[in-house]
């Protein structure tokens, strides 16, 4: 999942890794902001602390997943999670698809 967090230009930090990052002395959360950062840009990124590898490696499973369910939400992925090169390409993949829900409207015509 991590090569969908490069597709994103945005990411969310969530409000429950306050605490986390409240906990770290200021140079331990650098470091792990960094990596977070690198992760975005598609680097593997392993810290030799091993406390604080496995926050960054929660941190970044949650991000991965948040970019890969807004990606497939967003058209930017099939139904199997797979890029959707036709939506990518003709820059309609922000478009809902025909028959996901909410935004669908019926339309008829006389006679039918």
């Amino acid at each position: 999942m991590k090569k969908h967090i490069q597709i994103m230009e945005t990411f969310l930090f969530r409000k429950a890794w306050n605490d986390i990052f409240q906990a770290q002395t200021d140079g331990n959360a650098g470091k792990l902001i960094k990596a977070i950062c690198a992760h975005t840009e598609g680097e593997d990124v392993t810290l030799e602390d091993k406390t604080l590898n496995g926050i960054l490696k929660t941190i970044t499973k949650e991000i991965d997943l948040s970019a890969y369910k807004y990606l497939l939400r967003a058209g930017y992925l099939d139904e199997y999670g797979r890029p959707d090169p036709v939506r990518q390409a003709a820059g309609t993949a922000g478009d809902r698809k025909k028959g996901s829900g909410a935004d669908d409207t019926k339309t008829e015509t006389a006679g039918n």
